[in-house]
């Protein structure tokens, strides 16, 4: 009985480092995972941002992360952001990650995880604050994120400052062992000041979301239209702070 309590336990310990390394169900949703310990990923993120009130208009945002597992409770990563307007092509900046798990959803009803992150480009500083919760039944799970953001933007002697507030969610199927099918939705509102002081403006996305996991290598893959925006605005959309359409890609290895 002693020797079976202590193999399920290895089996326990074993999945939650496989599953932890090899698997990103969600494009925009962040799960309640780290990297193990000594674990090293390297990610990419590709993602189109296009459709505004007037004319033709296309973003591409493409960030490339080195992420770093502490301990099996701790991982820290450092991004390179970098974005692409029309023909123009600019630096965003260097981000660092901070991830905590709290509780596993692989051994707990819920799993919680806490998140940081902080980017700076010489012009803007922004901090980011967030919560993930995830639940696992069967072959679905089910995630929800809570986000701030406070921004601070540079130009010359003046400055400016908002704070974004998001809510996502996300179910996913699991219909193999690779592959994996999702819904993903998000609620970005904006604001002025660091702490919500002037509502701004708000945009609903949903979408779908496709992902491939083999082990080592994990790509998620999702289209997210924007269905709401303010009643007030051009067929109920909000253009101003917002794209119409949203298309993300996301690959990653882990060693």
């Amino acid at each position: 009985m002693l020797k079976r309590i202590w193999l399920l336990a290895i089996l326990v310990g074993l999945g939650v480092s496989v599953v932890s390394a090899d698997e990103r169900r969600f494009a925009y949703n962040y799960e309640a995972d780290t990297l193990p310990q000594g674990h090293l990923e390297f990610e990419n993120w590709v993602t189109l941002r296009t459709g505004k009130e007037n004319g033709h208009y296309s973003r591409w945002d493409l960030r490339h992360e080195v992420e770093y597992g502490l301990t099996d409770h701790l991982s820290t990563a450092l991004y390179f952001n970098m974005s692409q307007k029309d023909t123009v092509f600019s630096f965003e900046g260097l981000s660092s990650e901070w991830k905590y798990l709290i509780s596993s959803p692989l051994v707990n009803p819920v799993g919680v995880l806490v998140y940081g992150e902080a980017r700076y480009s010489g012009q803007e500083l922004e901090l980011e604050e967030k919560l993930v919760l995830q639940r696992n039944q069967g072959n679905m799970t089910y995630v929800a994120n809570i986000s701030f953001e406070q921004e601070w933007a540079y130009t010359g002697n003046t400055s400016t400052k908002e704070s974004v507030f998001e809510v996502t969610a996300g179910a996913a199927y699991k219909l193999n062992p690779n592959w994996t099918v999702a819904l993903e939705a998000r609620q970005n509102s904006h604001y002025t000041g660091l702490f919500m002081s002037d509502y701004e403006n708000v945009a609903l996305f949903v979408g779908p979301t496709i992902s491939y996991s083999d082990g080592k290598f994990w790509t998620a893959f999702s289209v997210q239209p924007q269905i709401y925006g303010d009643p007030k605005t051009k067929n109920n959309l909000e253009l101003h702070d917002h794209e119409s359409m949203e298309v993300r890609w996301l690959t990653g290895i882990v060693f």
